[in-house]
C-alpha cells in the first residue's frame, strides 16, 4: 500500500483444478468499490465489484483469545485464537484458526485509516482491535479434519509501482456493461 492509496498484493495458492496458482490483487482507495484481480499465468483478469454494504451483513460472531507475543517474518506479533461463528439454525457453523496480527507491517496504518475514512469495519477487525489484537495479518493457520490451511507474508514493504491497468479501468467498466 502506497501512501497515496495504491495498493498491490501478490499470492501463490496451490488448488487442485484452478488454471492460475498465481494472483495480483491491484486497487486504490481513491476508488474502493472496484479492485482488479490479475492472473499473469492465463494472461487474464477480473473486475472485482465490492459492495461494502455485505462486510457485517449477518449474524456472524467472533471470539478472540490472545495467546502471547512472537516474532513472525521479523515482525513482532500478537499471536491468538480466533473462533468465527456464522449462520443460524440448522446452517449454523463454526471455525477456529490461529492468527499472528502486527501492526507494524508496512501499509497498515494507512489500510486501517482508509476503512476508518469509508466507514467499512469488517466484524472481525472490530473483535480484533476490541482484544488489543489488532493489525495486519502475518500468519494464519486452520486445520480440521477434511483441510489444512497455512498462510504466512513473506514480503511487504514501501514502493512506488506504476499501477498503469488505472487508465483503462474506465475502459474495462464499459466493457462489462455490453
Amino acid at each position: 500500500m502506497t501512501s497515496s492509496g495504491e495498493g498491490r498484493k501478490e499470492m501463490r495458492m496451490s488448488i487442485p483444478g484452478a488454471m492460475s496458482t498465481r494472483f495480483i490483487n491491484i486497487g486504490r482507495a481513491n476508488n474502493p468499490k472496484y479492485n482488479v484481480m490479475l492472473y499473469p499465468e492465463t494472461k487474464t483478469y477480473a473486475l472485482n465489484i465490492i459492495d461494502t454494504s455485505l462486510i457485517n451483513f449477518g449474524n456472524d460472531t467472533y471470539d478472540v483469545t490472545k495467546l502471547g507475543n512472537e516474532t513472525i517474518q521479523g515482525y513482532n506479533c500478537t499471536h491468538l485464537k480466533l473462533k468465527s461463528t456464522f449462520g443460524k439454525g440448522m446452517f449454523k457453523s463454526s471455525s477456529t484458526m490461529d492468527l499472528w496480527t502486527s501492526e507494524n507491517v508496512p501499509g497498515y496504518s494507512f489500510l486501517k485509516k482508509i476503512m476508518i475514512d469509508q466507514n467499512i469495519k469488517p466484524q472481525m477487525l472490530e473483535a480484533l482491535e476490541k482484544n488489543n489484537c489488532g493489525g495486519y495479518i502475518v500468519k494464519m493457520a486452520s486445520s480440521d479434519k477434511d483441510y489444512s490451511i497455512e498462510m504466512t507474508i513473506i514480503k511487504a514493504e514501501d514502493k512506488s509501482f506504476p499501477l498503469l491497468y488505472l487508465k483503462y479501468l474506465p475502459v474495462i467498466k464499459s466493457q462489462m456493461k455490453t
